[in-house]
């Protein structure tokens, strides 16, 4: 029975300190969650690493000012609300940016995506040597805009959270927090700059005692050169006021924000402060930490060495209440909850595994030196990842995130479960997210986004392990703001915030739990695996249309035919039909049968699986189908991020490598249409 009270108390009682990774408060945090976990009757072990992590100087604080041409400051960058008192664990960075000294004018570099600096230099205007403002883009990763910004020259930036996407622009945004959930002007959003899964000093090797460790000089190409530092965005509007523009063009209309200013580009500023420029200094350290990973297991009775996974990280920027201490309340009451079965006899049929992870804020570290440690093991008997981050910012609709295989499991579960929030406008879960869904499907089914949206501790399973992974959120109605949890990695990021504009009664928390729930158990206890290959036959389909017609747009195909694609991607889908009848049409008692069926099921997403890295913005990232190229998102991330770089850059070297692209997805897919072929 879950309890939402239990969860409410959670929520308030770990999220009362600062828990950034491998701080003192992080390790007792880790410490409550095990002793907690033992409490409920299940049996608990611990990994821990030892990682390279970025870190605040506490003794020296990063600092921002606006100077005059005699280098005196006219003003300095804060770092607290108005009236508050300065904590130093408060202090804001940008982890894996450098220590260092910068200075410059400045130049508004909007998103900091290609496009935008192709718009810089389409209008003659250079970022070298100068420090470029960027402002954070959801779905687009910070880290791509820093490498943007250093390929442009540029001698540091600084990062800041627009109106435009952090408040609620048909309303006054100084009505904020603690008035609203929007951002208020003072805060501060932090995020890692990292392009590299997992410990950068052991690469594809667990960060254990034993193995052979880079030096840090080594793994530098891998890290931003240049000083990064976040600030609030009332501080960047007086860094972006009065900015130099030009009377040959207006600003492109997609640059402009929600700050109040004109929305100049620069480089530098007009009038007064035509001679000013910004001084940077950021003294971040790297220190090897040890990290600890907190794991529950309960064994399944029949098929013990088949794994369930659910998960979540525990450590944060601040105090982190929606994010993590929600996800990790929930994961909490979930184990209380099957602790209870397990004292009175109870087994699943397939081992199920609960994790909490460490080092999440330092790029997902925890999880990927677990999947490195065991990859082998993981590889073969790993059945799912149930990722329940950042579990619940509202109780409007549903957003969900799944390998396509796991979809009609998604939609079943939720057909099975209660509508959250005691909602009377529907029968089910199912039929209240179908009524308040943004987009459907071809099938007026509620739309479930593809994993290339990931930024969680799910990247590992997929792009390393390629194991089908899931994650739901409650979500709010989409307001005029982009971000759904604008709190997010802020100092408002408080039990006050979840209490009062999230979740007051913590009943979309229990609804959340019953629904994870619903779905853990249709996977970990049931004879039949719930996939169906179908769906991602269909999806990909889909998606391989949509690459055709951008080849076909610039007059490529020949140079780029997709034939052997094409025609490997129908016998994968004539496959997957039959394996999903045969499946259907299987009797429970056909135990053989069933485990065959079930390992094939199993085995496909891995098949997808390269040897090499795939090109794109995450190094270490091998999954054919989903990634993140350095443009943001991707499905067939390794063909888009080669064909983008052949049509800025048509060289015959840039062609041959977007045809072996080509070959290897269409390699993979043969592959897994093996895998699944009826015997």
């Amino acid at each position: 029975m879950i309890d939402n009270q239990i969860i409410g108390n959670q929520i308030r009682n770990l999220s009362q300190t600062v828990h950034l990774t491998a701080t003192g408060d992080n390790v007792h945090l880790g410490r409550i969650l095990h002793r907690q976990l033992v409490s409920y009757g299940l049996e608990v072990i611990r990994k821990n690493y030892s990682v390279l992590v970025s870190s605040l100087n506490y003794a020296k604080p990063n600092k921002i000012l606006l100077q005059d041409s005699t280098g005196t400051t006219v003003f300095a960058v804060k770092y607290r609300g108005k009236n508050d008192e300065f904590h130093v664990e408060y202090s804001p960075f940008s982890s894996w940016s450098p220590s260092g000294v910068a200075s410059g004018k400045p130049v508004y570099a909007n998103f900091g995506r290609e496009r935008d600096f192709r718009t810089l230099k389409s209008l003659n205007i250079s970022v070298k040597s100068n420090i470029v403002i960027i402002r954070y883009k959801r779905h687009f990763p910070t880290a791509s805009a820093v490498r943007n910004a250093v390929e442009n020259e540029a001698a540091g930036v600084l990062l800041y959270p627009d109106p435009a996407q952090f408040t609620d622009m048909f309303h006054d945004h100084l009505e904020a927090y603690p008035k609203s959930k929007w951002l208020p002007s003072w805060a501060v959003v932090r995020s890692q700059l990292s392009i590299f899964m997992g410990d950068l000093l052991t690469p594809d090797l667990p960060a254990i005692t034993g193995m052979q460790r880079k030096s840090i000089e080594e793994c530098k190409n891998l890290l931003p050169s240049i000083p990064c530092q976040p600030i609030s965005f009332s501080d960047a509007e007086i860094l972006l006021s009065n900015m130099a523009g030009s009377n040959n063009f207006s600003v492109p209309i997609d640059f402009i924000g929600g700050l109040n200013i004109s929305y100049n580009i620069g480089p530098g500023y007009d009038n007064e402060k035509k001679n000013f420029s910004i001084y940077m200094q950021t003294n971040n350290e790297m220190l090897t930490r040890n990290i600890s990973n907190v794991l529950a297991i309960i064994w399944g009775s029949e098929e013990s060495d088949r794994y369930v996974i659910i998960g979540n990280h525990y450590d944060a920027w601040l105090t982190g209440a929606v994010d993590p201490i929600s996800g990790t309340a929930i994961l909490q009451e979930i184990s209380r909850s099957l602790g209870e079965r397990v004292k009175s006899g109870w087994k699943p049929r397939r081992t199920i595994i609960i994790a909490h992870w460490d080092a999440a804020m330092q790029g997902y570290l925890g999880s990927v030196e677990w999947i490195q440690e065991f990859k082998q093991e993981l590889e073969h008997n790993s059945v799912m990842y149930i990722d329940v981050s950042t579990p619940v910012t509202g109780n409007y609709t549903m957003e969900a995130t799944a390998n396509p295989i796991l979809h009609e499991l998604l939609w079943e579960s939720l057909r099975q479960s209660e509508p959250w929030n005691n909602s009377t406008e529907a029968k089910s879960a199912y039929d209240l997210w179908l009524k308040r869904c943004r987009l459907k499907d071809e099938r007026n089914r509620p739309e479930i986004w593809s994993l290339e949206s990931n930024d969680s501790d799910r990247d590992g399973f997929v792009f390393i392990l390629g194991i089908p992974s899931c994650h739901l959120q409650l979500a709010p109605e989409r307001g005029s703001g982009d971000e759904l949890f604008p709190s997010h990695t802020t100092a408002t990021d408080t039990y006050n915030y979840v209490s009062k504009f999230v979740d007051n009664s913590f009943m979309s928390h229990k609804s959340y739990a019953q629904i994870i729930l619903e779905i853990l158990f249709r996977t970990a206890t049931v004879p039949k695996l719930p996939f169906r290959i179908t769906k991602l036959g269909k999806y990909l389909e889909k998606e391989y249309q949509r690459l055709q017609l951008n080849i076909e747009s610039k007059n490529l195909l020949r140079k780029f035919p997709l034939d052997i694609f094409q025609n490997t991607l129908l016998n994968f889908i004539k496959s997957a039909e039959a394996i999903d009848f045969e499946l259907e049409s299987t009797p429970d008692e056909s135990t053989l049968r069933i485990r065959q069926l079930n390992d094939q099921l199993m085995s496909v997403s891995r098949a997808f699986i390269w040897s090499e890295d795939i090109p794109g913005h995450l190094k270490g990232q091998r999954n054919v189908l989903f990634g993140r190229t350095f443009r943001g998102n991707s499905v067939f991330p390794g063909i888009f991020q080669t064909f983008h770089d052949y049509v800025t850059k048509s060289t015959d070297e840039n062609a041959v490598k977007v045809n072996r692209q080509i070959s290897i997805v269409s390699y993979c897919l043969k592959a897994a249409d093996s895998i699944i072929q009826i015997h």
